[in-house]
């Protein structure tokens, strides 16, 4: 069985609930597609969180995302 643990951390709000039903449906037709799994036996967790609880770049998420981005 099939076992997928997605962490993430939001924007401004967490995503909707039709957007998690749309990625899940995603997630598991590429499991299927893949490896060839039954998609009754696949399972998917999201865990979200706010920004202020993840870190990038040595500064919390809410910070990083405000920092300039550098030009290519």
């Amino acid at each position: 069985m099939p076992y997928v643990q997605v962490k993430m951390a939001y924007n401004e709000e967490p995503v909707s609930t039709e957007k998690k039903e749309e990625f899940i449906r995603a997630i598991t037709q590429v499991i299927v597609d893949v490896l060839g799994r039954k998609k009754e036996n696949v399972l998917i967790c999201i865990e979200e969180s706010s920004p202020d609880n993840w870190g990038q770049g040595g500064m919390l998420l809410t910070k990083a995302r405000q920092q300039p981005k550098p030009a290519v």
